[in-house]
């Protein structure tokens, strides 16, 4: 995986992706949208995962976006930015870093 901004655990068929930059208040940003798209993913094509569930590590779950990374910011969130390591079974969209996406289940917490 080698993500830098975002944990990945699980267990029982339960996905849980977690948002990893507890000191920007888990702000969206520094690649978070690649990595969101290649977790997502990494997700969909796990028979295996039942449900992802996407949540912030502690303080927050989010703060929004992280705007000083200035045009870096949203990098992997157009449109036909799907990693290529990743075929995309059931997304049935150009841009799989986003959960609504999916075929199955996905919570936000």
């Amino acid at each position: 995986m080698g993500w830098q901004t975002l944990r990945l655990a699980v267990d029982d068929g339960i996905a849980i992706l977690t948002l990893d930059r507890p000191a920007r208040r888990n702000a969206f940003g520094d690649g978070m949208g690649r990595e969101l798209a290649e977790a997502y993913a990494r997700c969909d094509a796990d028979d295996d995962i039942r449900v992802v569930v996407l949540t912030g590590a502690p303080p927050a779950f989010c703060a929004g976006a992280d705007l000083e990374g200035g045009e870096e910011t949203f990098v992997g969130t157009e449109e036909g930015s799907a990693p290529p390591a990743y075929g995309s079974r059931r997304f049935g969209c150009a841009n799989p870093s986003w959960p609504q996406s999916m075929v199955m289940p996905s919570a936000s917490a």
